[in-house]
């Protein structure tokens, strides 16, 4: 999931992200202590943290650059699923 949101983006609005993450979290059988989330999702996940008990923490994916930038560059057709 969080490396379908930094690849992919999506429209960005606080009830679109908190939904996500609250979907998310409910699939989950065990919660994460700690989420690492962007700079421009942390405010609009903020109202949340509170609530589902979890910490976010603002940070960058090491590598997500890299990984961002090999999937661009790998035709969909030698990525097998």
């Amino acid at each position: 999931m969080v490396i379908g949101h930094e690849m992919f983006p999506m429209l960005k609005t606080p009830p679109i992200a908190q939904g996500v993450l609250w979907a998310f979290l409910q699939s989950l059988e065990v919660r994460p202590s700690k989420i690492f989330v962007s700079e421009e999702l942390r405010p609009m996940l903020q109202p949340l943290e509170k609530i589902v008990g979890v910490e976010l923490v603002e940070s960058e994916l090491p590598g997500i650059r890299e990984v961002r930038e090999f999937m661009i560059a790998t035709p969909m057709g030698l990525i097998e699923v």
